[in-house]
């Protein structure tokens, strides 16, 4: 056997050892033999889109909870451009399109999920209203998270999809900055926000596609 080839199974019996007597030991610790040899954690999909069917992406911040408007648009973007780039689905209308779609009040009040679906001739909406999203919780620490509600629309029929809940599925995005000093200057603010924006728009497509659990998400420094 090639001096490599001996090498690497002695690797694997090692580490295969070091699992096992921390088995042996009564730990529940996952050891580095089974990420080596069964990879990283899978989480699966929470909802399967129809992939035939156009879809969009649908952002609604009528609290006006993210500070601009372009940090609005990323998580959409980021969300559509992963679902297209992973063939989650076909087609998909830009989700700037169903921002633009829904400022336009029918007698004074807002489009209706379907409406805006219709309007840029989507059938499927992924519909996601932002309830927080914020640099910070206590004013003075560096701490970057979000917390969107995702359902899915069929904008033909008028019907929610998924999930069960009317309320819509909770999604929670908390970043690990490198840092605890908030963002003093204006670029570094923003690109904070955009950062934390695009990491939710991560989050929204991961429930549609199985994925690589993240074993932990940096910030920005």
């Amino acid at each position: 056997m090639p001096e490599r080839s001996i090498h690497l199974v002695r690797v694997i019996a090692s580490l295969l050892a070091g699992a096992a007597g921390l088995l042996g030991a009564g730990c529940n610790i996952v050891g580095p033999a089974y990420y080596f040899i069964h990879g990283p954690e899978k989480a699966k999909k929470l909802y399967e889109l129809d992939p035939k069917r156009t879809t969009v992406v649908f952002v609604d911040d009528r609290s006006s909870r993210v500070p601009r408007r372009a940090s609005r648009v990323a998580i959409g973007e980021q969300a559509e451009q992963t679902l297209l780039k992973e063939r989650v689905v076909k087609d998909m209308v830009s989700s700037q399109s169903a921002i633009q779609a829904a400022g336009t009040d029918r007698e004074g009040k807002p489009a209706s999920i379907a409406e805006v679906g219709a309007a840029v001739k989507a059938d499927v909406v992924i519909y996601a209203t932002v309830d927080e999203f914020s640099l910070t919780r206590d004013g003075q620490t560096y701490s970057p998270g979000a917390v969107l509600r995702v359902k899915v629309v069929d904008a033909t029929g008028n019907a929610r999809l998924w999930p069960e809940n009317p309320a819509g599925h909770v999604v929670s995005v908390r970043l690990s900055p490198k840092t605890s000093d908030l963002p003093t200057s204006t670029a570094a603010r923003f690109q904070a926000e955009d950062e934390l924006a695009r990491q939710a728009g991560q989050e929204i497509a991961w429930l549609f596609m199985d994925h690589e659990a993240p074993r932990g998400i940096k910030g920005p420094e």
